[in-house]
């Protein structure tokens, strides 16, 4: 059927009496032409998705989700991951420091007890060396004495002298 098309396509170009190059040109177009009229039939004829009435007739709106109810599922589940990731960390910060005695009349500071927080007030303390106070009671137990102070790494005679008014061991 193509070649009839197209055998009757030269014989009207050459009424015309055109140069052969130009009869060429002209039917390569129209087989392309035609070649690309037959795609889209078969497309549209077998591909369900490319109709749109098709489409839509198959599309059951009444159990798919809406993108509103897409959208309340996933700030839902959000809102609901964001807190529970703040509670794990409230609580992981919570369990982690160590309990801290407040004494109301008092200004002293627990070393066995007193956070990181708390240590870093005392004169001449700051994170490494409160964090070397936390390790030194993690591994040695509670200090008896406040004396006991200068047996971690960095505090020596000197820094006790300017920290004992501001520590207590009870």
């Amino acid at each position: 059927m193509l070649q009839k098309f197209l055998d009757l396509l030269e014989n009207t170009l050459t009424a015309f009496e055109l140069k052969k190059s130009d009869r060429t040109a002209i039917l390569i177009l129209s087989a392309i032409l035609i070649i690309g009229q037959v795609v889209l039939f078969v497309r549209y004829q077998y591909n369900p998705f490319t109709r749109y009435d098709v489409y839509v007739e198959s599309f059951d709106r009444s159990d798919r989700p809406t993108i509103e109810s897409i959208l309340e599922t996933i700030e839902i589940q959000t809102a609901s991951k964001e807190k529970i990731q703040a509670s794990e960390t409230e609580q992981v910060k919570r369990d982690s420091l160590p309990r801290v005695e407040i004494n109301p009349g008092s200004s002293l500071i627990n070393i066995n007890t007193a956070s990181l927080i708390e240590l870093q007030k005392l004169t001449r303390v700051g994170p490494k060396t409160a964090q070397r106070i936390v390790d030194y009671r993690s591994e040695n137990g509670n200090f008896q004495r406040i004396e006991d102070i200068q047996k971690v790494k960095g505090i020596g005679p000197k820094t006790f002298e300017k920290m004992k008014d501001q520590i207590t061991v009870k």
